[in-house]
């Protein structure tokens, strides 16, 4: 298998130059162009894989259908169980951030989230048993 890659776009104007660069390698099938700003993911609408990063409610999950997105990516304690089912009923992918605590990781999976980021996955490795 492979391991996805989520890059993310901190600065706008990096939207074209990272989607440039997906291109040339071939990554497409296993890249992720993610940003708090919706401007780039507009952008990149049918480009490329999108999710829209948030770390505040309220209009998140719809503004991420809105713009094209496959996935949505809030900060973990947003992933509630609500949040989660209305993405999945949009066709969404949710992945919660940032993770690093093996309890945290496991509720989330219960509450259906479809993945997790992490800064530490050897704490998580051994915690999560798939």
């Amino acid at each position: 298998g492979r391991v996805g890659l989520f890059l993310e776009i901190k600065h706008p104007e990096d939207a074209f130059a990272v989607a440039k660069l997906v291109e040339e390698k071939k990554a497409q099938d296993w890249t992720a162009v993610i940003s708090f700003h919706t401007q780039p993911l507009e952008e990149l609408r049918g480009r490329l894989t999108t999710g829209l990063v948030y770390s505040k409610p309220p209009g998140m999950i719809p503004e991420a259908k809105k713009l094209g997105c496959s996935i949505v990516l809030p900060k973990y304690m947003l992933a509630t169980k609500k949040a989660v089912d209305f993405a999945h009923r949009l066709k969404l992918f949710v992945v919660a951030w940032t993770v690093n605590d093996p309890a945290k990781a496991k509720e989330l999976f219960e509450r259906g989230v479809d993945g997790i980021a992490t800064d530490d996955g050897e704490v998580l490795k051994g915690a999560l048993v798939v």
